[in-house]
């Protein structure tokens, strides 16, 4: 048998994350109608008002039975994500609910995973709104954590640190740290997320001041609420420095597939939250998280500019590469002297093919593909051989050796968005 470069099959391959099975429970464009045309506060309060429309308040007692869903590993109702620790507590999560306990006393206060005791933790501190309701319990800005995690950022601000302490545990550890602010506009004490997690928390903030932007978040005495938030003419802001910390946070880190699961668990979709949604779901979204840009067009780079929600791609889309699913457009070059355009799902050969989020500047292995046979249409019973990936921006032919990338390489730095196409040959005998 021997390859024949003359005839290939290219796949594309975006460098993304893919989650082609998130599939938001209502129709996005529908939802967000009302939004469409407008920017910066005009287009806040009518998201605000979307947002708020058929929202149903989950009591603070009942937190436990929607946060078995959105904060367990792909909904599964068993193993706890911590958005503060690497503990994966399964014991607080065995009933129909997540049971809650205190934080340990004693020496045991900086035991990280003591007890597997889970905590509610607001990350816009309760305290700041005088723990009142709906806000309370609006899981939007609410996670599952460890306790001992929990008590230790307190009602401190979010932030940036060189350095910083984080606790330990017999089994696991606090992933945040607590110590002085590095970011610029505040110097006093902050805790650190680590970085999977500060986009999420950055879109609960946004959607916090947009659900709720007639709330005052200054109401706590003695804390550094004023800090966070302002409040002037019956309107909550973000102060200049929280701002800028949540427009790089949410920047610098996109919507996951936890935070798309996590959407629908709160919305009531039956698909990820299993429990019972009449009286545990939200029946609400938060925008950030479907729409991404939105962000900039009420606090950011476009906030003069009008959004049209039909032209917006969903984040469900940026991860998935197709509505329903992810698809991938395919041809082959020459085929009896025919050409064509072929669609595929992302299964066609009986696993989706592999893709990854790379940090700026780092580097990802080039994946493994099967071989195909083409089983229908022109040229069916032919074989095609996977040979390698050629970069979407190479334009010389003939293809060699020279140009691809075997599987299991290492690929150059990246530094911006990429698209590979897997290469295939057709065996010939």
């Amino acid at each position: 048998m021997k390859k024949c470069l003359a005839t290939y099959l290219f796949i594309l391959l975006a460098v993304q994350t893919l989650w082609g099975e998130v599939t938001p429970g209502i129709t996005l464009t529908t939802y967000y109608a009302d939004a469409s045309g407008k920017s910066g506060a005009e287009l806040r309060t009518a998201l605000g008002t979307i947002i708020s429309a058929n929202y149903k308040t989950v009591s603070y007692d009942n937190l436990g039975y929607l946060l078995k869903y959105a904060d367990t590993q792909n909904a599964d109702g068993t193993t706890i994500v911590d958005i503060y620790s690497t503990c994966s507590n399964t014991t607080s999560v065995s009933g129909e609910k997540v049971t809650w306990g205190s934080q340990c006393s004693g020496t045991a206060s900086e035991n990280v995973g003591c007890n597997s005791v889970l905590n509610r933790e607001h990350t816009v501190p309760q305290s700041w709104f005088n723990k009142a309701s709906p806000m309370v319990s609006d899981a939007f800005h609410i996670y599952a954590v460890d306790a001992v995690s929990n008590g230790h950022r307190s009602d401190h601000p979010f932030g940036e640190c060189s350095g910083g302490t984080s606790y330990k545990g017999s089994t696991c550890n606090e992933s945040g740290k607590l110590g002085t602010c590095t970011f610029s506009g505040y110097s006093g004490t902050v805790y650190e997320p680590i970085d999977e997690y500060k986009g999420d928390i950055a879109r609960g903030y946004f959607y916090m001041i947009t659900r709720y932007r007639t709330t005052n978040f200054t109401q706590a005495s003695g804390s550094n609420d004023d800090e966070c938030f302002t409040y002037t003419n019956g309107q909550v802001e973000m102060t200049t420095y929280m701002l800028n910390l949540m427009l790089k946070w949410h920047r610098q880190d996109p919507v996951s597939e936890k935070e798309l699961i996590r959407n629908e668990v709160i919305y009531g979709n039956t698909t990820y939250h299993k429990g019972n949604t009449t009286s545990y779901a939200q029946k609400n979204r938060n925008p950030f998280i479907d729409y991404p840009d939105l962000v900039e067009y009420i606090w950011g780079d476009k906030k003069t500019t009008a959004v049209n929600i039909n032209t917006l791609t969903p984040a469900y889309l940026a991860l998935s590469g197709g509505t329903g699913g992810v698809q991938y457009i395919n041809y082959v070059t020459e085929c009896s002297a025919t050409q064509w355009t072929i669609t595929f799902e992302d299964k066609m050969h009986g696993t989706a093919i592999a893709s990854q989020t790379v940090s700026n500047g780092g580097t990802f292995t080039f994946p493994s593909v099967e071989d195909k046979e083409k089983e229908a249409g022109t040229c069916a019973g032919e074989h095609y051989h996977f040979v390698g990936w050629l970069p979407s921006t190479h334009t010389a032919t003939p293809i060699t050796d020279a140009d691809l990338y075997t599987a299991g390489t290492t690929s150059p730095a990246v530094t911006a968005d990429a698209t590979y196409f897997a290469v295939w040959a057709k065996e010939t005998e």
